[in-house]
Formats: C-alpha cells, structure tokens, sequence
C-alpha cells in the first residue's frame, strides 16, 4: 500500500503543482501509522545511539530538516487570522487569500483567478483538424497527436455510454448537438458553447483548480467534439473525444474516449484515475440540464444514487484504465 500511496501523491502534487507554483510536493505521514510504530522507535534508538553522527545528520535521517529550513517553513504555517475569499464567490470561497495578516507570507497556496467566462484565447487555425468525413465512413476515430502506447506516459479510458436523455423526452438530433457544445470540457460555463476550432481554459469542476488550454473541434453534425490539449495543461498531450448517439428507443447516450501520451507515467496514472471521474460529474450535469428544460429536473441528491434509470449504475457505463474493450451495450442502446 506504502509504495501505491507514494505514487498516488507524487502524481497527484504534479498534477496540482502548476496551480501552486511549482514545487508542490505530498507525503504520506508514516509516523500516523501504529503499524510502523515499533520500526519507528527503533530508528529513533539507533540514530540517537549513533555518537558519531552530526545533530543534523540525525535529523536528515529521520526524515527532519535542517534547524534553520524549518524555522523558514514556520513562518508560512496556518494562521487564524489569516483573511479568507468569502463563502459565497464560487468554488475558491472559505480558502485562505494570498493576503498578509498577522506578519505572516504570502499564502503559497493559492488557486489561479477564472477568467470571466471561463473562456481562453481566440480561436486559432491547425493542421490537426480532425478527418470528419473518414471518421463517420469508418468510424474509426481521429488521432490528433499521432498518441501510441508504444510511447512513454500512454494511458487510455473510457467512460459511457452515460443515459442524459431517457427515452421519455423528446430531445431532438439539434438540442443534443447543442447539449454538447455546453458539455464539452470540464469547467466549462454551460451558458457559452464551444465553437470549431475554438481554444478554451480546463479547469477542474470539482476544486475550481486551472488545468491549461485545450483546442476543441466540432464535427459538421455536432454529434463529435474532440479536446486535444495544447501546451501548457498540466495533461499534455492527450486528446478527449466525447460522442452523441441515439438509441432505438430515442434515448440518447454519451460516451467519451480519453487517449493521450503525457509527460510521465505518473501524470498519466493520474489521468486514467480523475479523467473518468471528471468525465462522469459533466454527464450527470448535461442530464440534469436537459431534465430541466423538459421539465423532468431531479435534484442533484437523487442523481447521485442509483435510482435515476441507472445513470450512476454499473451496468449503464463502465470506465476502462487500460486499453478499450468491449462494453456491455445499455438496453436499447444500438451497436451500430
């Protein structure tokens, strides 16, 4: 478990350092475990007993800095005093502001501002424009990136296909294609589509945490959209297809495929573990969205069970974090 938890915490301060300024570093407290007591105090006997040893080597060797570093580090511990961003401003309320109080530094500990509307920069041109006209003949789908598992920090997932609209209400080919474009990337302001070819800021619905620019590309049908990540997210370079399709029955369901070769093999176990879970919050709001506008809205407390025609069961979606296989087909869902 030691070794899992020091893997899941070096990613996940990779993931995370952008956003605090680089350096991030997470550690699971090992003097927290009883298990590890005993090893612990006979460490602790051996260092002491080591007369040949410095103050200082003893404290390097378990695991304390030096006197004078971690003097440096008091001065930026939690203060009380310390003024927060008020409760009510968004997902950064109740967090400590980057302000002075009580003479203590600047909080390093800071999320990034959201820029007004959740937009990023102006839409630019690329030669990586996804063949729609190849990819609805064989269905086969685009590769913007030339991404391999052959190449380091591979990781592929996949999520759906999630119900958003249950055979009972009319959803038409046209709402869901603008469905879609409100749904497109996580932490997205659902009031501002995307638009083809358009560049826009990820931010991380959950903590509000900026994740870096993505380009966004919308098939002629608006059944597709395609995410590829652009330099400067934290998941470069990877790509998020997220696919419409109409069951039989009428129901329409969303599946996204996420592929990619990050930077490390730890960013991409990091992918595979929050990309899915990110993936599946979007899915359950463009179904309460289109609830709403029919008038069928539940509230948010019976989405998250499994009462809602399965949205969150196991054998309505199904998340891979190796390579893609078969999922079992939701019932009336085509495999076409």
């Amino acid at each position: 478990m030691l070794p899992l938890a020091s893997r899941s915490a070096k990613a996940l301060a990779g993931w995370l350092g952008p956003a605090y300024g680089g350096g991030l570093e997470l550690r699971p407290d090992l003097d927290a475990i009883e298990a590890l007591s005993s090893e612990r105090d006979d460490l602790w006997k051996r260092v002491g007993g080591a007369t040949f040893l410095t103050d200082a080597e003893k404290r390097a060797a378990v695991g304390y800095g030096d006197v004078a570093e971690d003097a440096g580090e008091a001065e930026g511990k939690f203060n009380p005093a310390q003024p927060r961003v008020p409760k009510d401003t968004g997902p950064e309320g109740g967090r400590w502001s980057g302000g002075d109080a009580g003479g203590t530094t600047s909080n390093p500990f800071r999320i990034a501002d959201k820029p007004a509307g959740n937009q990023g920069a102006e839409p630019v041109q690329s030669d990586s424009e996804p063949h729609w006209a190849e990819y609805q003949r064989t269905g086969k789908e685009p590769n913007l990136g030339n991404y391999s598992p052959d190449r380091p920090g591979w990781h592929d997932y996949k999520v759906g296909p999630t119900e958003v609209c249950t055979s009972q209400v009319p959803c038409t080919a046209t709402e869901m294609a603008d469905q879609l474009s409100r749904y497109a990337y996580p932490g997205q302001d659902p009031a501002q589509p995307v638009v083809n070819g358009g560049t826009y800021t990820v931010y991380d619905p959950r903590v509000g945490i900026a994740a870096g620019p993505v380009k966004v590309w919308v098939s002629p049908d608006g059944m597709t959209i395609i995410n590829k990540t652009l330099m400067g997210h934290v998941f470069f370079d990877g790509q998020i297809l997220r696919h419409a399709s109409q069951a039989p029955n009428g129901a329409w369901f969303i599946e996204t495929h996420g592929i990619g070769n990050n930077k490390n093999a730890d960013l991409a176990f990091a992918n595979r573990a929050q990309g899915p879970q990110i993936f599946r919050l979007m899915d359950q709001h463009l179904r309460l969205n289109i609830d709403q506008h029919h008038g069928t809205s539940k509230s948010m407390a019976s989405l998250a069970g499994n009462d809602l025609d399965g949205i969150l069961s196991t054998d309505r979606w199904r998340v891979d974090l190796g390579a893609p296989q078969s999922d079992p087909q939701p019932e009336g869902k085509s495999t076409a």
